[in-house]
């Protein structure tokens, strides 16, 4: 018949019981006894860095090579893990036995000896453990609430932290039973390891940037809870307050923009400038690239250019999308033209060509043109080789052709819509409009030096 305990045996029960080890917040123990020093972190003596291995015989060295049943011997023997001379002292000290001699003596020792820990030295370590366990629990509780905000005492002790705020396990001290806590620190690994046996849900999330614009060094952080809708909520208002901070530099940027391409057309309109002129600096607007590439420290911009080379007028752009850059050459749309090559240049018909007559130019008559382009990957600088294979197009708009929109299509982005304003006129010698636009002197060369011949050369350096 099982025996039914009483409230005081219950009660005595529990005040038997230790305090956890970990975490450990102090240094271990010593004790000097006539065998050395020892020492002691709660969980068994070490002498000096060694515990008592109740199977220590398994390390002993075979005496004989291991044979088969048929009593040949075994051409795999059994791996013995090596153990150094201060192990084998250890544990003849833990048996009583001598610890002077060479490794082959000690080990003969406890080969003929089945001793266990002596009696002392396992009243001894139960005393230490004991007197361990309960000045660190002091020390760790004088750490723990001398620390001022929950990232603190979740570094301290992450699932003593979660039982306190989340009233698991009798803890009563706790204003969070039935909501969330969100932990802006780097310890997010334990915390998600913490909360698992617990039965808590949990998730990290993207933190928003700062409202002052300086990165923090905790980019994201820990939402915690007892139930999946509670958690799903608060990271839901953390992801609508990342995107709403992020907007402020783009709607500033944007404002900005407006304003500069509203000057444009006042400007053209008190000059009484009609005609189109497209060549200038352009903000550009490409919602695919900007959600899967986008940098709100760089705008995706273009500088068309009209150039008049030895072969006739050309029309080129310098193109920065953030996670392609490099160049575009205009043809008419419709037009039959003979188009140009550099020697490797084999993919296109000779009756394309980015040589324009002198009337070419893009006008109410005349707003929609295509382009291909070259040029290269801007995280490595990887020319896109197959990139003219694509033939692209823009359609200038608005007032003196001062807005555009147009199909752009790359091996990784696929083909995409943009949308762009021109917010400025090109100065000669000017660089501070996109850190990667060279400004285009000879369009020819700019073209050729992004060839197989390039493409080749880059990949042989990149890799020695």
């Amino acid at each position: 018949m099982a025996t039914i305990k009483s409230k005081a045996d219950l009660l005595s029960s529990a005040m038997d019981l230790e305090p956890p080890l970990l975490p450990i917040v102090i240094p271990p123990l010593e004790v000097i006894l006539p065998a050395g020093k020892f020492t002691c972190s709660g969980n068994g003596l070490m002498k000096p860095d060694h515990k008592f291995d109740p199977s220590v015989k398994n390390h002993l060295p075979l005496l004989q090579p291991a044979r088969t049943k048929k009593g040949t011997i075994r051409v795999h023997q059994p791996y013995i893990e090596k153990k150094s001379l201060a192990y084998w002292k250890a544990q003849c000290v833990f048996r009583g036995l001598s610890q002077s001699g060479t490794i082959q003596s000690l080990q003969d020792q406890l080969r003929n000896s089945d001793a266990g820990m002596t009696a002392n030295l396992a009243k001894i370590e139960k005393k230490l453990n004991k007197e361990f366990r309960e000045k660190n629990a002091a020390v760790r509780d004088e750490i723990w609430n001398s620390a001022d905000t929950n990232e603190k005492k979740a570094k301290l002790d992450p699932g003593r932290f979660l039982r306190e705020v989340f009233r698991l396990g009798g803890v009563e001290d706790s204003s969070h039973d039935d909501g969330v806590v969100v932990l802006k620190t780097e310890f997010r690994s334990e915390l998600h390891e913490a909360a698992k046996p617990l039965g808590l849900e949990h998730y990290s999330v993207d933190a928003p940037a700062r409202a002052d614009g300086i990165r923090s060094r905790i980019d994201r952080w820990i939402v915690i809870s007892k139930t999946r809708s509670a958690l799903n909520e608060q990271v839901q208002m953390i992801d609508r307050e990342r995107l709403r901070i992020n907007r402020i530099p783009e709607d500033q940027n944007n404002e900005r923009d407006t304003k500069l391409y509203e000057s444009m057309i006042a400007k053209a309109k008190k000059s009484g400038e009609v005609a189109w002129n497209v060549t200038g600096k352009w903000i550009i607007k490409c919602p695919e690239i900007e959600s899967n590439w986008g940098n709100t420290n760089r705008a995706l911009t273009l500088v068309i250019h009209l150039s008049n080379t030895g072969e006739g007028r050309q029309m080129w752009a310098e193109f920065d999308f953030t996670v392609l850059h490099g160049i575009f050459a205009s043809v008419a749309t419709g037009s039959k033209r003979k188009r140009t090559h550099d020697k490797e240049d084999k993919g296109h018909s000779k009756q394309e060509t980015f040589i324009l007559s002198a009337n070419d130019k893009p006008s109410p008559e005349c707003p929609k043109w295509d382009f291909r382009w070259r040029g290269e990957e801007t995280g490595e600088g990887v020319i896109q080789l197959s990139s003219e294979n694509y033939r692209c197009s823009i359609k200038f708009e608005g007032p003196c052709g001062c807005k555009l929109s147009g199909i752009f299509e790359a091996d990784f982005t696929g083909r995409v819509e943009f949308t762009g304003l021109k917010i400025g006129k090109w100065l000669s010698g000017q660089t501070d409009f996109s850190p990667l636009l060279p400004h285009v002197g000879d369009p020819e060369s700019e073209w050729n030096k992004r060839n197989r011949s390039a493409y080749e050369a880059a990949e042989i350096s990149r890799w020695h």
